[in-house]
């Protein structure tokens, strides 16, 4: 299935970081065999969260949506926990020298393991009732039924996500570069307060998806195209530039136009939600009442 397709793309192009030979040994085609298994994993990402939003979602009992739904937006959080505990303690424990001689590869190489669990999981999966009945009448091309007819609900889906694209990557990528770089401070003082800052994400993560479930929701995706590219959509515009633009911006008027860009970004993903219909209440098998979110 395609869910599994995915898995392996990411979980082989992560794997083969850990084994990727260094610039010493390959010269250039290391950088460039670099970017070639990062872009694998882009891909593998893209088509990743929205299948898991899907079949999470359409496996749910109505008043429940929120909940299910939860648990695929719960992965950044604990993707980045893990990972970063597992930095941290490798920085703790091995010298610089050993880090960057091998110490690097090794949560490249255990997320192998990760890897195969989730494969096992996913080959144990059945479709929804939803996608099967979905399956009798496909579009001829998505993506052209996607533009054609709900690009209005694409870009709002979009825009609703770029500020937390932008306040994740700032945070995971300008955050670290500014404090060790500017302000001189310890890496692993930093990675914690990282993880800490990840915890209260995964905690309002939560919130969010009982406070949906009780007071409504803007934004459900219930086509695998849409939601892919909306998802995906929303990364370019949110965190492509983010760490760089905050580069720029500390650089000529100082961190508090870094958060003058989080509040704008804030902003455009509010007003795309309340762009977007309320779906607390709709049946997901009534396609006929169903666009795209």
């Amino acid at each position: 299935s395609t869910l599994v397709a995915t898995l392996l793309t990411m979980g082989v192009c992560t794997t083969l970081i850990g084994l990727l030979p260094g610039y010493d040994r390959i010269g250039e085609l290391a950088p460039w065999l670099l970017v070639t298994l990062r872009i694998g994993q882009g891909l593998g990402l893209g088509g990743e969260w929205g299948g898991a939003a899907l079949l999470a979602t359409e496996n749910a009992p109505r008043h429940r949506r929120g909940l299910f739904g939860m648990f695929p937006q719960l992965g950044p959080s604990i993707g980045f926990l893990v990972a970063n505990g597992l930095f941290l303690l490798l920085g703790l424990v091995l010298s610089h020298a050993q880090f960057m001689a091998w110490g690097w590869r090794i949560p490249f190489l255990v997320s192998a393991v990760l890897v195969l669990i989730g494969l096992y999981a996913r080959i144990r999966l059945t479709e929804t009732p939803l996608f099967k009945a979905a399956e009798n009448k496909p579009a001829r091309v998505p993506l052209t039924e996607l533009l054609g007819g709900h690009l209005k609900p694409l870009l709002l889906g979009s825009l609703s996500i770029v500020v937390c694209y932008a306040l994740f990557y700032i945070s995971a990528v300008f955050v670290l570069s500014y404090g060790i770089g500017t302000l001189h401070l310890p890496k692993p003082t930093l990675q914690g307060w990282l993880m800490l800052a990840i915890v209260c994400m995964a905690v309002a993560t939560v919130l969010s998806a009982w406070a949906s479930d009780l007071l409504g929701r803007r934004a459900v995706l219930v086509a695998y195209t849409g939601s892919g590219a909306a998802y995906n959509l929303g990364g370019i515009l949110g965190a492509s530039l983010a760490p760089y633009v905050a580069q720029v911006l500390v650089v000529h008027g100082g961190l508090s136009w870094v958060g003058g860009y989080i509040s704008a970004a804030a902003l455009i993903s509010l007003l795309a939600v309340l762009g977007l219909g309320e779906t607390r209440h709709r049946d997901l098998a009534r396609t006929d009442a169903v666009p795209l979110f």
